[in-house]
């Protein structure tokens, strides 16, 4: 993960984040959609996320927020259990992280291995970052993937989709 902002990014709720949200936000139907149930049906939707959707505050901006209810939900599902990660993260000349991912914000705790670099947020632009994923594609690459078919298997997809009742 490079620069992943899984705890949110306080620039989300500064004036670029506002500046980006009306420019790109509420226009989705499918934020429409949530608005209307929840201005309709008020008491079925979750409290927590009531106002989010009521005022059609939902996108990928806003949710970098910390304490949007959708990124804590996001955050509770990272990572899941038996999936190797690999964490890289900048930290701008020792400020805490790279000008819009706190450093605390990119690492997570149990990543097969992490690298901190002296890098902003376009730290993907790095030789140094450059090869270390180069490193970890090599690494990962004979390993198998939890949860992935077995490749002695010789049963195809034909073979169970035939058995499959109608």
């Amino acid at each position: 993960m490079l620069a992943a902002p899984h705890k949110g990014g306080p620039a989300a709720s500064g004036f670029a984040g506002r500046l980006a949200r009306a420019l790109v936000a509420r226009r989705a139907p499918e934020i429409q959609a949530l608005k209307e149930v929840t201005l309709a049906h008020p008491e079925d939707v979750r409290e927590e996320v009531r106002d989010s959707y009521r005022f059609a505050r939902l996108d990928s901006i806003w949710t970098l927020r910390a304490p949007q209810p959708v990124r804590r939900a996001g955050e509770s599902l990272l990572p899941a259990p038996g999936i190797r990660y690999h964490t890289i993260a900048g930290d701008l000349h020792g400020q805490g992280g790279d000008g819009q991912v706190p450093l605390e914000s990119a690492l997570l705790p149990g990543a097969r291995s992490t690298l901190v670099v002296d890098q902003g947020h376009t730290l993907y632009r790095d030789p140094v970052v450059i090869g270390r994923v180069l490193e970890i594609l090599r690494e990962e690459r004979g390993l198998p993937c939890a949860g992935a078919a077995d490749p002695g298997n010789t049963a195809d997809a034909g073979d169970a989709a035939r058995d499959m009742p109608d």
